[in-house]
């Protein structure tokens, strides 16, 4: 009868240690890699884009959906104090937006939404925007950003269409509206 090596305890606990580290690592690779599909998911619903290698390069520039929101909802409120004052038809076309995106009265983003009603957005709010914007074309590149581009500014026009044009007659977007348009698209990498 052969006798069991005195390495024989300490290999056999060395490949358990290793392969439970290893099935661990799988483990948490695939944890990871649902997170970031349900993540994915997400943005694909709040940004209505459903281009894989967009909504991936948005995952793996760690955008939450709630900077996702955020950064959708500030052009439709600057746009809507373009003028110096919010009509209650922006009001509610902004909110209306929010909840098409699945914003609720009672979440926080909401919240802070009616307080960007209630007064106008400040200097450094609309500055980090665009900061923002610009960065995100340099990351995602013009091309991916086009379907943000168009949905972000499709919806600030629907805003100022709102309430513009007299009787529901005439150019519904004033001058000071269409300045704040022409300045949201350049950040967004288009215009010229």
């Amino acid at each position: 009868m052969m006798m069991a090596s005195p390495l024989e305890d300490r290999r056999r606990a060395l490949e358990e240690s290793f392969f439970s580290k290893k099935n661990q690592q799988l483990l948490d690779a695939l944890r990871e890699e649902l997170s970031q599909a349900d993540r994915k998911q997400a943005l694909s619903t709040a940004a209505q884009i459903d281009d894989d290698r967009t909504l991936d390069l948005l995952v793996q520039a760690d955008i939450s959906v709630e900077s996702l929101l955020a950064f959708k909802l500030v052009p439709l409120v600057e746009v809507a104090w373009a003028d110096a004052s919010i009509a209650q038809s922006e009001r509610e076309a902004i909110l209306a937006a929010a909840e098409s995106k699945g914003s609720r009265p009672s979440d926080v983003a909401y919240q802070l939404l009616q307080n960007w009603l209630a007064e106008p957005l400040t200097e450094d709010l609309k500055l980090a925007w665009r900061s923002y914007a610009n960065g995100l074309v340099e990351y995602l590149g013009a091309d991916e950003c086009a379907a943000i581009r168009t949905e972000v500014l499709g919806k600030a026009r629907e805003v100022a269409q709102s309430a513009g044009g007299i009787l529901g007659i005439g150019n519904k977007i004033s001058p000071v509206e269409a300045r704040v348009m022409a300045e949201l698209e350049e950040a967004l990498g288009g215009g010229d």
